[in-house]
């Protein structure tokens, strides 16, 4: 019951039925608690989401053949009567997690002032990963990374397993080198979670991110469905819907929580999105040192020591010793996208040399500018314009300059 207790608390933050704190829409008040059938009959005609009935309800119904009818008539899905009839399970008592992250085109488009979708979900779902205590099981599921396998980029990064720090660091390298270039296949993500945990027999629970609904006409909500109904120690499947702004999207990737007898979230800001996965995971994410750089600058840990290096080189006093550092890192192509935020960084930083910074041509000490933002260009495109976006607001009118120039051609 304390557990419960603690996830209400932490459900407060985030607000019931997806609206997060910050919004315009004021927060619900608590939903009475469901003691009788009837109180659950009356909250069913509420409209509340099953996970919230559940939530709230401390009984364990035997429900007759006319009770079921009965629920089924005012608007209750099969998941909701079925869960009414066994003993709830508390948020605390989950052990195995599976998180599937959307790595679709739209992802990026941006949450707030030169932070893209993807940016911040990479950041807080690493930040998850961090916080997320050893011993607990997690498994690592995308899709639409990869925009040459369309409606089959679907792929499990980890396999359900212990988080050990390895492992932690792993899970982190791997989100940050993830891009937004793919469909949206989100009905064969949920069965590929299912079949991750069909081995499992601890209490377990899956947590979805996407920014927008199914594009490859698979049913996600029925998946959910599925999933609920074959994976006996599933407690729920939580959703969140970053930034729906398209009219039903809301409403269809809602649909999937209330089927999957989870909450749905909608968060709007990078902030939203933290409490919301903090909500959905009763994993606590707190910010870090305030002397720690900002998350789009902050570069995985568990690089190559020659990789760090070339990462440290692009902060050299010498602009030759950064152009380098800059050329190497393009080069080495994939293996080198963890770099990308430190690559952005030096693009939009206030660093130059006084003579002829920005070309390629006539100085063996300048080009570290350039140099830096065709790197950026092969290993992570999205990121380019943000970067210039934030170059043309420096204090130097040369670096305003370049940045204003280059931002000029990209639009051709």
């Amino acid at each position: 019951m304390r557990q419960t207790v603690r996830y209400a608390l932490a459900l407060a933050v985030v607000g019931f039925g997806g609206v997060p704190a910050g919004l315009s829409q004021p927060p619900a008040a608590p939903p009475a608690r469901a003691v009788t059938f009837d109180d659950v009959v009356r909250q069913v005609r509420a409209g509340k989401m099953p996970g919230e009935i559940l939530e709230n309800c401390d009984v364990v119904f035997t429900i007759t053949p006319d009770q079921r009818d009965e629920l089924f008539t005012a608007g209750a899905p099969k998941t909701l009567v079925d869960a009414l009839q066994v003993k709830r399970i508390a948020i605390g008592d989950v052990t195995d997690w599976v998180v599937i992250l959307d790595c679709s085109g739209s992802m990026k488009d941006e949450i707030g002032p030169g932070q893209t979708k993807m940016d911040a979900a990479k950041a807080v779902v690493g930040e998850l990963f961090r916080a997320i205590p050893n011993g607990r099981n997690l498994a690592f599921i995308v899709y639409g990374h990869d925009a040459a396998l369309e409606c089959r980029a679907v792929k499990v990064v980890r396999p359900l397993g212990p988080v050990s720090d390895e492992a932690r660091q792993e899970l982190v390298s791997a989100a940050h080198t993830l891009q937004p270039v793919g469909h949206t296949p989100i009905a064969a993500s949920l069965r590929a979670a299912g079949e991750v945990l069909a081995k499992s027999s601890a209490m377990s629970q899956v947590v979805l991110i996407t920014d927008g609904v199914e594009t490859c006409k698979g049913d996600p909500a029925a998946e959910a469905e599925k999933m609920i109904a074959a994976v006996k120690s599933l407690r729920a499947v939580e959703v969140i819907g970053v930034g729906l702004k398209k009219p039903g999207e809301k409403e269809a990737v809602a649909l999937i929580a209330r089927r999957g007898r989870g909450k749905f979230y909608g968060p709007e800001t990078v902030a939203d999105l933290k409490r919301a996965i903090s909500a959905a995971t009763a994993v606590a994410i707190v910010e870090g040192d305030k002397k720690d750089p900002p998350a789009e600058d902050q570069v995985p840990e568990g690089l190559p020591p020659a990789m760090r290096a070339l990462v440290d080189d692009l902060k050299d006093k010498s602009g030759r010793v950064r152009r380098e550092a800059a050329d190497a890192l393009a080069k080495l192509g994939d293996k080198a996208r963890p770099t990308v935020p430190a690559l952005a960084a030096r693009v939009a930083d206030d660093v130059f040399d006084s003579t002829n910074s920005f070309t390629r041509n006539g100085d063996p000490n300048g080009g570290c500018k350039a140099a830096a933002l065709e790197a950026l260009q092969k290993l992570a495109p999205d990121r380019v314009e943000g970067a210039l976006l934030k170059a043309r607001k420096s204090k130097n009118e040369q670096i305003r300059a370049w940045a204003t120039k280059k931002l000029g051609e990209i639009i051709k």
